[in-house]
């Protein structure tokens, strides 16, 4: 049996793209036969505590505790790896994938995902450091690995922009679930929150997500069309009272936060909604613009990221810049009283999700990993 050993920041239970996507990979290589083993740290960014060692779908998860910990990615952690094939690395800028990759490449091939490698950095201090550690640490560990598997078509443009080989990039995405694509009854979900027709804002409450810019572009949007809600769903990560102020001051009424859904009732919500919006200022991919695709859904994003890879303005939705607040009304507008353009783009949002699914995407990892293992 192939022996597979992920190192990633942070793992399930915690919620976020990268750890669904971790998530996802590992228990889908485990059902293929793969032995996988999952290191990670044991912080959490809750109250809740993680016990050192647990086994999920076949999954083996081992959590470190850090040596030393200081900011959100400063922090230092080794896994301890005896015997594998090959170790996939996940992230970039962390102190556990550099100290992982000096420790373990000759020992074991290495592959990376180094995710959001081109995100966009905030701040003169910040930017100083990154470029540092792009310097002199990030770029050579890159280097260092068998293969680089990027998201997206920008931070393919990145590694090349850094000099590394082209024939070692693989651009694979994320992929979304089987049950994304299933037929879900949502009366039950507008009775249960009193919803008329709604607009869907589907992520964490950051003020990186442009919710602040989607509220102004909703009440734009009241000026001329009424019969409409806007319904947010996600966990707060620090803004949420900022975007109930606005609401409050502009007597949003009809703005509904409905936090954290379980798996079902998120995409019944995704089922029952108009569209959904995504204004991001940044963001690798948007697993949610997929989500709602694959559901018949036209989205509305920003051209940011990896958005732009699958997102393909006035065909399956509509992009917009980010803080365009009034093009942003205007989109809406459109999809709400065109019906047949919505229809229509919703199914070509279809036909785009269904090349993301995870049995087409798991595929394109084990064509990789044989690749890899064949080679080293």
């Amino acid at each position: 049996m192939t022996k597979i050993d992920i190192v990633v920041p942070f793992f399930y239970p915690i919620v976020g793209g990268a750890e669904v996507y971790a998530f996802e990979l590992a228990t889908r290589l485990s059902k293929s036969g793969y032995q996988v083993r999952v290191h990670t740290s044991i912080f959490s960014l809750s109250s809740k505590r993680f016990s050192e060692y647990e086994e999920i779908d076949g999954v083996k998860i081992f959590r470190y505790k850090p040596y030393f910990r200081k900011y959100y990615y400063y922090w230092f952690w080794v896994p301890k790896i005896v015997d594998t094939d090959l170790i996939h690395v996940m992230g970039y800028g962390h102190m556990c994938f550099s100290l992982t990759i000096h420790k373990y490449c000759r020992k074991f091939p290495i592959i990376t995902t180094p995710i959001g490698v081109s995100a966009p950095i905030e701040g003169p201090k910040s930017k100083w450091l990154r470029l540092q550690y792009d310097k002199f640490i990030g770029v050579k560990n890159l280097n260092m690995c068998k293969k680089i598997i990027v998201l997206a078509n920008e931070e393919k443009k990145w590694c090349l922009e850094k000099n590394i080989p082209e024939q070692k990039i693989e651009k694979i995405p994320v992929g979304v679930s089987e049950k994304s694509f299933l037929k879900y009854g949502f009366e039950d979900i507008k009775i249960k929150y009193n919803l008329r027709d709604y607009i869907l804002y589907l992520g964490r409450i950051h003020i990186y997500k442009g919710i602040l810019e989607l509220l102004k572009a909703y009440y734009m949007l009241l000026k001329r069309y009424t019969d409409i809600d806007l319904v947010l769903v996600g966990p707060d990560d620090g803004y949420l009272k900022e975007i109930m102020n606005f609401v409050n001051d502009f007597k949003l009424s009809r703005v509904k936060w409905l936090s954290v859904l379980s798996e079902e009732e998120k995409y019944k919500i995704i089922s029952g909604c108009k569209f959904l919006v995504l204004p991001s200022k940044y963001e690798l991919q948007g697993i949610v613009l997929v989500e709602a695709m694959a559901q018949g859904k036209p989205v509305i994003a920003t051209n940011v990221g990896g958005i732009p890879d699958f997102v393909k303005d006035g065909v399956n939705g509509f992009l917009v810049n980010y803080g365009d607040v009034e093009t942003l009304a205007n989109r809406m507008m459109i999809l709400l009283t065109d019906d047949n353009l919505r229809e229509k783009m919703g199914e070509n949002a279809r036909i785009t999700a269904e090349e993301y699914q995870w049995d087409k995407i798991i595929d394109k990892y084990e064509k990789v990993y044989k690749e890899v293992f064949n080679k080293y």
